[in-house]
Parts: structure tokens; C-alpha cells; sequence
């Protein structure tokens, strides 16, 4: 069984399209659609309402914003599938991808979709292309070659005590996931699409506190 894992922050008028597609790309899987909304400001009750009808959509309600990587992490807890996949709300990660992703679980256990254009502003591009010139070089944190939110895991790459220490502590999901799998992952290259609605919730502070989540996570799995 797969888990369909998004969270959700103030972008949720795309998520019943995104919904729909999901559906009709998995439709020879078993599944299950969890939906994290990580304290939305826009507190679009009806369509959450709306959305939990849904047949095999789950949802649940963060009483305060964790931001994405834990956001994820308390619907991996609450999720029932062998495997994990996780993906934005704001349909720029292309589920139709997920398919291809699905197929490669057969010679690795740790997936990602990775970007090959600009798509969310050219600040953002060259702040985030900074940091990962920064954290591969100072850091050698040489995973941030590759990895993107939109990703394929085995569940038991992340055991109880490893989500709970992301929970606890704020670390970073991926570098852990990397480290848990030791091999290289499996790494598919797409055109990600342009917002449609809303805007990022990313600024300088936001990605620099990110950057310090890494090297907090690098240095604390130095000592696991």
C-alpha cells in the first residue's frame, strides 16, 4: 500500500485538482491520500470539509504550523502504507510523475523527482543555489545535489525513534532519509510547473533558518 502525504499551508484551493489526478494515475494501486493542513491561515473550512469525503482521503488538523518536513512526518505517523510518498500542495510537483517513481521502488528504496527549471522566483533560485554550493562545499553535505520534497520512500527507512526525533528536535527529513538508506537514491529529473494560486511561503529568514535545520541534522546524525 502507498501514502500520499501533503501538507498543506495556505494553498489548498488547488488541492481537490490535485486530488483528481492522484486518483486517476494510482487507480491500479492501493492507496491511501493524507492531508496534513499545517495550520492554514486562509482556514478554508468547506473545502477541507469537502475534501475529507473524499473516498480514501484522510485529514488532519495541526493546531499550530510545524512547517513541511514535520508536517510530513506526523502524517507518516498516522499512515497505514508500506511506502511513503510526499508532494506539495500547489500542484508544481506533477503527480503524473508518480507512476514512473512507483516503477523504479524495484532497485531502490528512496526516490526522488527532481527539478530541472526555475519556477519560483529568481531570488529564491540563486538564495537556494547558494546555500547548496555553501552546504556541499563547507558542510561536503553532498545529498543536496538531488533531493526535492516531491519523493518516494520505504517506511522503514524512518523508524519511531528517527520521526520522533525530527518532531522533537526540527531536523531535516532528508538528510536522514539519505542517511538511512546508504546507497545513492534513485533520482528522476522533471519540468516543474508555475504557481497558479497563492505565493511561496519561503523568505530569506524562512531559508535561512532551513539552512541551519541541515547543518543541525548533519552534526547530530555525526553522533547517532
Amino acid at each position: 500500500m502507498i501514502s500520499i502525504i501533503i501538507p498543506s499551508y495556505n494553498s489548498s484551493i488547488e488541492l481537490y485538482k490535485l486530488i483528481k489526478i492522484i486518483k486517476k494515475k494510482l487507480n491500479f494501486h492501493k492507496y491511501e491520500i493524507i492531508i496534513v493542513n499545517d495550520c492554514n491561515l486562509n482556514k478554508d473550512i468547506k473545502l477541507f470539509n469537502l475534501l475529507k469525503k473524499e473516498n480514501k482521503v484522510r485529514v488532519f488538523y495541526l493546531k499550530k504550523n510545524l512547517g513541511q518536513h514535520r508536517a510530513v512526518v506526523y502524517g507518516l505517523k498516522r499512515s497505514r502504507g508500506e511506502y511513503i510518498v510526499t508532494l506539495d500542495d500547489d500542484m508544481q510537483h506533477d503527480p503524473n510523475h508518480m507512476p514512473k517513481m512507483i516503477n523504479l521502488l524495484k532497485k531502490s528504496k528512496l526516490i526522488y523527482a527532481y527539478p530541472i527549471n526555475i519556477s519560483r522566483g529568481y531570488l529564491r533560485f540563486f538564495f537556494v543555489k547558494i546555500m547548496k554550493l555553501f552546504l556541499i562545499n563547507i558542510f561536503l553535505i553532498k545529498e543536496f545535489n538531488y533531493i526535492s520534497d516531491f519523493r518516494l520512500f520505504k517506511k522503514s527507512l524512518l523508524n519511531a525513534d528517527l520521526q520522533n526525533k525530527i518532531l522533537k528536535y526540527n531536523l531535516n527529513l532528508d538528510l536522514i532519509l539519505c542517511n538511512s538508506h546508504f546507497d545513492k537514491p534513485s533520482i528522476i529529473n522533471y519540468k516543474e510547473k508555475k504557481r497558479k494560486v497563492g505565493s511561496s511561503n519561503y523568505n530569506f529568514f524562512k531559508l535561512s533558518i532551513y539552512t541551519w535545520c541541515i547543518i543541525k541534522t548533519k552534526i547530530s546524525l555525526l553522533f547517532y
